[in-house]
């Protein structure tokens, strides 16, 4: 069964905030984002008593994330209890590892879908509109919950590492990654790192790389 996002609240009195002033420049990358992201299928537009004002944050790389400030909001959120795995069981599982890949998921929280009766909880508003996210949005206290998984990788959601022993094991494994893109849209950021034990080792994996 495909992991999905349900908010349970403490009431059901509605959080509701006014939107925030944007510059001339600011608005044009919101509305140039809401758009893709209304194209993607990640949002879509509401009507919902709840809203909450968005926040536009400078990355490392030059560019702006929107983030919608749920803080209101998270402090009536029921806590999802997830059982994070024992860290001492993560690092065994790298004993015999020698080639280490790290992936970024990007936007990887849009991939985990938002129940149909709990949409209307992550709407927010903009100076020019309001929109509820079909997807699991940044900012939400449950969200990295909803993003872990556990199984061939050891990871902190949405940055996975992936720890296969041999470098052809290793192209199976990005493989895979790559059909999942595909299948489910998960876009991968380039490789941060990997350590090798020879060029060659690095010449085949430099055909590894995907964006």
């Amino acid at each position: 069964m495909k992991k999905r996002t349900k908010i349970i609240l403490e009431d059901e009195v509605p959080i509701h905030q006014q939107p925030r002033r944007l510059s001339l420049h600011e608005m044009k990358e919101v509305d140039k984002q809401l758009e893709e992201w209304l194209q993607q299928g990640v949002i879509r537009p509401s009507a919902s008593d709840f809203a909450s004002p968005i926040v536009l944050v400078k990355k490392k790389d030059g560019t702006t994330r929107i983030c919608i400030d749920y803080r209101k909001l998270n402090r009536k959120i029921i806590k999802d209890r997830y059982p994070l795995p024992i860290i001492e069981d993560q690092i065994d599982k790298l004993a015999n590892a020698r080639i280490f890949t790290t992936l970024d998921l990007r936007n990887g929280f849009f991939h985990v879908p938002v129940t149909e009766d709990s949409v209307k909880y992550t709407s927010f508003v903009t100076p020019h509109g309001q929109y509820e996210f079909l997807k699991t949005p940044f900012g939400l206290c449950n969200a990295p919950a909803a993003g872990c998984i556990s199984k061939f990788y050891i990871e902190s959601a949405p940055t996975k590492i992936v720890t296969p022993s041999q470098v052809s094991e290793t192209k199976g494994t990005l493989g895979g990654l790559q059909m999942v893109r595909d299948d489910n849209k998960p876009m991968i950021k380039f490789m941060k790192g990997m350590s090798f034990s020879s060029m060659d080792d690095i010449r085949m994996c430099e055909t590894l790389r995907f964006q």
